[in-house]
């Protein structure tokens, strides 16, 4: 156990090394979840904070997931880390999870400033703020394998970036994570639940009371993020490669 935490961790700083040292992407990462929030601020004043808080968090973390994908392809296809590996005692575990760990690692600077809005405008007590984070987190394992199942099938970098860019998309603005469910017309909510951080984002707020529509209730949104969790697990295990064939 201690020499896999050992290696989960390595392999984490190796891959944040590079970003830190790229001050241009690095405020990029940090500074993009934020604009949203900022503009909802000087339209729709302090509720507009409240309700961009939560969408910059999830964003953040729950997207730390997918954007794995362009450390995965640029690993594989640029650098050949990957192939170091795969012929090294490390477990494809370890890797997954030290790339993800550096993922999150990137956003924290995003994730703080959240909870420290959360924290000066008094949203949430401590409590509710553990259960808060136990729920984005769950995000983030969520769109794990699907970060993973996109950088391991691709070999053009440019493409799993855009794509993961779509996703990010359509996973924040199409998907109420910036605004609340209660913005969506009731005939309509149907189809935002088909979209994973629909559900990570309403339950975020029902945790912190930032809304006064149940949706599918508390435990029907933690049963379908745990059954896209597990779907998206089962496919991410079949279809994606850790060794080339």
């Amino acid at each position: 156990m201690r020499r896999s935490i050992v290696r989960i961790w390595t392999i984490c700083w190796y891959n944040f090394l590079p970003i830190i040292r790229n001050p241009l992407t690095f405020i990029t990462i940090v500074v993009w979840p934020i604009i949203p929030m900022f503009f909802m601020g000087v339209f729709l004043g302090e509720e507009g904070v409240r309700q961009g808080i939560i969408g910059m968090i999830v964003t953040s973390v729950s997207f730390s997931g997918i954007y794995v994908a362009q450390d995965y392809v640029f690993n594989r296809t640029i650098t050949k880390l990957q192939d170091f590996f795969v012929a090294s005692p490390v477990k494809e575990y370890e890797y997954i999870f030290g790339i993800s760990l550096s993922s999150l690692l990137t956003t924290l600077i995003a994730v703080l400033i959240g909870y420290l809005f959360i924290l000066y405008l008094g949203i949430a007590s401590i409590l509710k703020l553990i259960y808060f984070t136990l729920v984005i987190l769950a995000g983030a394992l969520m769109l794990l394998p699907l970060g993973f199942l996109i950088g391991s099938r691709f070999d053009d970098a440019g493409r799993v970036n855009g794509l993961t860019n779509v996703l990010a998309i359509v996973f924040s603005f199409i998907a109420p994570v910036y605004y609340p469910l209660d913005y969506i017309p009731e005939k309509f909510r149907i189809y935002t639940y088909f979209l994973p951080t629909t559900h990570i984002a309403h339950l975020s707020r029902l945790i912190l009371g930032l809304t006064d529509v149940k949706g599918l209730g508390i435990t029907y949104h933690l049963t379908i993020i745990v059954v896209i969790s597990i779907f998206l697990y089962l496919i991410g295990r079949k279809y994606s490669r850790w060794r080339e064939v």
